[in-house]
């Protein structure tokens, strides 16, 4: 069998995927699988001003905003998280890695900086409103997700064995 490898810039890093088998099974998976981190990148990313993300950071502080079915549930996850760990993970962190220049400040509006997790309101038909002004970067969770989803696409697509790495987010089979 071939290994096939192949790597595209998503999710403000490198992911890249090697498989193994056919070449026209694994170019075929591989192209599905980048497709699903694609999404995720559209849906999640901070980086991208044009992202349901962006959007939420821009918007949600004003009125509800509907989002996606994947960004819903990795918000659904993220601020499961955040209330079990008692705030330790917290997505609305972005606030505090752009005012240490960790990260660069989005276009949006400013943000409260006592805000928090808890200031997500996730309502019904998948809605998004934030009670004050905050900032969320979903990267760290958005890129293990895509890299669940990545794996899926592969295994549904026919591939029997391959990697995936999204900025040391690895997953194997």
């Amino acid at each position: 069998l071939d290994r096939t490898v192949r790597a595209q810039p998503w999710l403000g890093t490198y992911v890249s995927i090697a498989a193994q088998g056919k070449p026209s099974v694994v170019d075929k998976a591989i192209q599905a699988a980048f497709d699903t981190v694609a999404a995720v990148h559209h849906s999640l990313s901070f980086q991208n001003p044009c992202s349901e993300l962006s959007d939420l950071n821009r918007l949600a502080q004003q009125r509800p905003v509907k989002v996606s079915a994947i960004t819903f549930r990795v918000l659904q996850a993220s601020v499961a998280l955040a209330k079990a760990s008692n705030g330790c993970f917290d997505p609305t962190m972005a606030g505090r890695l752009v005012r240490d220049g960790v990260l660069s400040p989005p276009n949006a509006n400013p943000i409260d900086e006592s805000a928090n997790w808890q200031d997500i309101q996730l309502l019904s038909n998948r809605h998004v409103q934030f009670s004050r002004p905050l900032w969320m970067d979903l990267s760290g969770i958005a890129k293990g997700f895509a890299v669940d989803l990545a794996v899926q696409a592969l295994k549904k697509n026919g591939v029997k064995a391959a990697t995936v790495n999204a900025g040391g987010d690895i997953r194997l089979f």
